[in-house]
């Protein structure tokens, strides 16, 4: 089964690991598959992350947009 990759908004940095892990427990909800996230870029604070992204591996054929959709309506 090929992999594919989804793109989502940031993931907070380890120092927040329980925020990273709600996403990642959100996540094997919806895909039914342990998921790893990988956050890319950070912001400083008062500034908006619009434009950040998270990358993960799923072997899941959902498209991207439900992905991000059923996350929005897990969290």
């Amino acid at each position: 089964m090929a992999l594919r990759h989804a793109q989502l908004v940031r993931v907070h940095p380890p120092r927040d690991g329980i925020a990273g892990e709600r996403r990642e427990d959100a996540l094997a909800t919806l895909l039914r598959e342990k998921v790893t996230i990988a956050g890319a870029g950070r912001t400083d604070a008062g500034v908006h992350a619009r434009g950040q992204v998270a990358n993960f591996a799923t072997a899941s054929p959902m498209e991207p947009r439900r992905i991000a959709a059923g996350l929005n309506g897990l969290l």
